[in-house]
């Protein structure tokens, strides 16, 4: 379930918690999507998200149609490690929030690369980088994705989440 809640919040008072559990019948459900369609542009995302144990998140941006092209990917072990590009790039605690800074062109100005950056909740740079994408063809923006990835019982929180083209 994906459910609003006022236990915890980034900012604010409220914020979106995403309870998993075990054996549903698909390991990427709950998941909640957009679909903005952006074909052209920087994109610049930010959201704030806080990680209880045992959750595992994956948060992508995909291209349309199938197959579709990964575009920058993120995940959060059940540990609380972050990888990216298939590195471990930091270890967050549970139960803290952390800040996304995603930035990635489109089109024309597409390099196969994205930015991200995190930090924690004093505003102390924990992990950044420019690492190459997960597709290099990826050059559209069809689907920004955060899934509840574990197969069993766990929570996570998301907050402030922003995203714009320009």
């Amino acid at each position: 379930r994906i459910r609003v809640t006022d236990e915890t919040a980034a900012g604010g008072s409220r914020c979106l918690k995403f309870l998993d559990a075990q054996g549903l019948d698909h390991s990427y459900n709950p998941h909640l999507i957009y679909t903005p369609n952006w074909t052209r542009g920087v994109v610049r995302e930010q959201f704030s998200l806080r990680v209880e144990p045992g959750a595992q998140v994956v948060h992508e941006w995909r291209s349309a149609g199938h197959p579709y092209k990964v575009g920058p990917r993120l995940t959060i072990g059940e540990d609380g490690a972050l990888t990216v590009a298939g590195n471990q790039v930091a270890h967050f605690n549970h139960g803290e929030w952390y800040v996304f800074e995603i930035s990635c062109a489109l089109g024309r100005q597409a390099t196969g690369t994205f930015r991200f950056q995190v930090k924690d909740k004093l505003g102390k740079v924990v992990a950044e980088g420019e690492p190459p994408l997960p597709n290099p063809r990826f050059r559209a923006l069809g689907w920004v994705g955060f899934v509840a990835n574990a197969d069993a019982a766990a929570v996570f929180y998301l907050d402030d989440f922003h995203l714009v083209v320009e």
